[in-house]
């Protein structure tokens, strides 16, 4: 390499950064970064998965069971997976009616 080429790279070094430390710093950050943003993805992921599947498994239960056959017998509508305040409301009257 002849001290013309010598010349054009430090030009372009200076050029990019000023100094070695800001390229340092981005090669650092860039390198470290996307396997603590690809953990982070990977962690979020398998929990996501987790609480499916124990969300899942809850809405199966026998608790959950009894509580559909109950709001059927009242009459609410076939959509089980959000009970409108109205239905809570239906399902402790009944409730309440059936200690008496």
């Amino acid at each position: 390499m002849n001290i013309e080429e010598l010349k054009l790279v430090l030009q372009t070094i200076q050029g990019i950064s000023g100094d070695a430390s800001t390229a340092a710093i981005l090669w650092v950050a860039l390198h470290y970064g996307s396997g603590i943003i690809t953990g982070l993805l990977t962690a979020g992921t398998i929990l996501g998965m987790v609480y499916l599947v124990i969300k899942a498994i809850m809405a199966n239960t026998e608790w959950a069971n009894a509580v559909k056959e109950v709001c059927k017998a009242y009459g609410c509508n076939d959509d089980y997976s959000f009970i409108t305040t109205e239905q809570k409301r239906a399902l402790r009257k009944a409730i309440d009616r059936s200690k008496t």
